[in-house]
């Protein structure tokens, strides 16, 4: 199986995944795969492109969860922990930089924002349990009622 001479990662995933299951990986050589799935990792952000001829913007997660897959089948997950170099920072869209603030997940919201998220929440959380104590108050009611009426 040769990734690089033309059949990509896509294409090549299902067979390699199916040895692995079946326990025959031995069949393909291991090294070669291994190398031609490696090539195929973009040196501007370390995500994966589909074919190693392709340029970077072809770069998508299903070819980054395909390799992965080839790797684990071969038993060398531990290639992706090599340093890679990159060509270049990754760019934001749209500015110079994320938008607002820094912070672990990437935006910011204003305070009013935040107030009306934890109100929402609030309701989303808080009206089963109202509906469920009324109705266990309406159950409580009716069997007063039958029991001494």
């Amino acid at each position: 199986m040769q990734l690089g001479g033309g059949i990509g990662i896509t294409a090549s995933v299902g067979a390699v995944v199916m040895l692995g299951l079946l326990g025959a990986t031995g069949i393909v050589n291991g090294s070669r795969t291994i190398d031609a799935v490696l090539a195929c990792q973009s040196s501007l952000n370390g995500g994966f492109k589909p074919f190693v001829s392709d340029d970077d913007s072809r770069l998508n997660g299903g070819s980054a969860y395909d390799a992965v897959q080839i790797l684990q089948a071969l038993n060398a997950l531990g290639r992706l922990n090599e340093n890679i170099t990159l060509s270049e920072h990754p760019k934001w869209v749209g500015g110079n930089g994320p938008p607002g603030p820094p912070n672990s997940n990437g935006f910011s919201l204003s305070p009013a924002e935040e107030a009306f998220g934890i109100c929402l929440l609030a309701v989303i959380v808080l009206t089963p349990i109202v509906v469920r104590s009324r109705k266990n108050r309406a159950n409580k009611r009716r069997r007063i009622v039958r029991t001494f009426g």
